[in-house]
């Protein structure tokens, strides 16, 4: 899924990079993403040839004449539940500043059956020089501190390249028009007790002017939306969950949220940021950043439950109503599905 307003020049590129994990690697390897089916581009209302590129590119194009990144996400997934709903969703930029060949690192913990939402952390991965523009690297920190702070739970990144279970995202009833949509998904996946991981993705600058960090006034209100949606969704948060269980923020589910997070790391690719912030949350907590585990050879009082160790389990993905994802032959798990007749289908 594509979310595109006037990115005619950039998003030849990305469907470019997509097309090329579908293709048989060096040798006759087997492609990257055979799993990939179709590609849907939601066009924003372009004035410029980003539909006619999209289509040229093999992609499908829905039209989202309400503006907003949200409502442009919005139109493009009632058209995948009208079109043969797909198992995985991922979404990704139009301008390139993402990496499309790194699809298969986003999704490969929900084909290995290891989560139901995964977020491409740019903070865990490498960037360009000058690609997270100062605002844009400040509002981060704050609205993931924020989560941390309300839900009991660590994010490193808000970062639009992402993929989740099509069930799970079904269970989110995702509703934001605009720029709460990424806080909004992470927030409810922790309210409804997703499993959640982040991988590091690479990121470079975009292709022209960003719409929201490029100008004061997209700034302002990018974060101020996402820090309302944060705030909004926090109501109960650490009490009782909106589906009628135990939420991930409060005591009973804290260890989920621990264990839902699930950072997978290539060692060729992890940078000594993301290197040292899974030793914390493995070895305990540095510069208050991680949860510190309690000692189990401390002096306890009398009665005390005994710290369950590495015991925690998260929840049962078959209760999710998640589809088995494979790997192999015609039963891969499609990332996004495309109109009947489309040539790449």
């Amino acid at each position: 899924m594509i979310p595109a307003l006037n990115e005619e020049a950039s998003l030849s590129l990305v469907l470019g990079d997509l097309a090329a994990l579908r293709e048989p690697g060096a040798g006759g390897a087997a492609p990257a993403a055979p799993w990939l089916r179709r590609v849907v581009v939601a066009d924003n209302g372009s004035t410029d040839g980003t539909a006619r590129v999209a289509r040229e590119g093999g992609a499908v194009v829905v039209a989202a004449p309400r503006p907003g990144y949200g409502s442009a996400c919005l139109a493009g997934l009632g058209w995948l539940r009208a079109n043969d709903p797909p198992n995985i969703v991922a979404f990704l930029d139009a301008d390139y500043s993402d990496h499309p060949d790194e699809l298969p690192r986003v999704v490969g913990p929900i084909l290995d059956g290891e989560a139901n939402l995964v977020i491409g952390s740019r903070v865990l991965g490498e960037r360009e020089p000058g690609a997270l523009l100062p605002q844009a690297r400040a509002g981060n920190l704050v609205a993931c501190w924020l989560i941390r702070l309300l839900y009991g739970h660590r994010y490193t990144d808000l970062g639009p390249f992402r993929a989740i279970a099509w069930p799970a995202l079904e269970r989110l009833g995702m509703a934001d028009p605009d720029f709460g949509w990424t806080a909004e998904m992470q927030v409810k996946a922790l309210r409804r007790g997703l499993r959640v991981a982040e991988v590091p993705v690479s990121y470079r600058k975009r292709v022209g002017v960003s719409k929201i960090t490029g100008t004061v006034r997209g700034t302002v209100l990018a974060g101020w939306k996402i820090l309302s949606t944060v705030l909004r969704h926090s109501r109960g948060a650490r009490a009782s969950s909106p589906d009628g269980g135990p939420d991930p923020g409060s005591a009973s589910q804290e260890r989920h949220g621990e264990e839902g997070r699930c950072v997978r790391l290539p060692p060729r690719d992890a940078t000594p940021r993301a290197r040292r912030i899974v030793a914390e949350e493995r070895g305990g907590s540095a510069r208050g950043l991680t949860r510190r585990r309690p000692n189990p050879t401390r002096t306890r009082k009398a009665g005390a439950v005994p710290w369950e160790g590495d015991s925690r389990t998260g929840p049962d993905p078959q209760a999710l109503g998640a589809r088995p994802a494979h790997r192999s032959g015609g039963e891969s798990a499609p990332v996004a599905p495309g109109a009947e007749g489309n040539a790449d289908d």
